[in-house]
């Protein structure tokens, strides 16, 4: 699975705008090979925001890029909403089954970095105190320099896919 980690610096006067925009990529859970998304604002650096994306392989993910992205993204008017963005990719192993569930259930995101591999982290996915998954993320490179860090999860930014015709929406 291809994990898109993206990071964004986002003013104090452009994060409602901010949040708002991340509303219109709902429209990934109509694309082929997307397997869900989901994000927040850090809970240590205020106006700093993560999101994650999904994606069954890299060919599901250059189609997006080539034929959906530029369109979502103008849509979102993002564009005027950050100061920096950093993009890092990873790979992770997962049941695909259980995706959407831990998606759809989990309330904050916690990163640790793994001190014994570089640019690997633990990802989890966690409700309440409780761990709803945990995934080994190996990345290109982190765009953090903590330890760890913890993401408080907007649930209007997170992106379900459609299944076999079922309308799942976004949580």
């Amino acid at each position: 699975m291809l994990v898109k980690w993206i990071q964004c610096t986002v003013p104090e006067q452009h994060v409602q705008n901010f949040s708002q925009g991340q509303e219109h990529w709902s429209a990934l859970r109509e694309l082929p090979g997307f397997l869900g998304q989901i994000g927040g604002w850090s809970k240590a650096q205020d106006g700093t925001a993560h999101v994650f994306a999904f994606w069954e392989d890299q060919e599901s993910y250059d189609l997006f890029m080539t034929r959906a992205h530029d369109d979502i993204f103008s849509k979102s008017k993002q564009q005027v909403t950050y100061s920096k963005i950093t993009i890092a990719f990873g790979n992770a192993e997962t049941n695909l089954d259980s995706l959407s569930k831990e998606i759809r259930d989990a309330e904050f995101i916690a990163l640790k970095k793994i001190a014994s591999l570089d640019q690997s982290v633990i990802l989890k996915l966690q409700a309440g105190s409780a761990d709803v998954s945990n995934y080994k993320v190996q990345f290109n490179e982190l765009p953090f320099e903590q330890n760890e860090m913890m993401i408080a999860v907007e649930e209007s930014w997170k992106v379900i896919p459609k299944v076999s015709g079922v309308d799942e929406g976004i949580c």
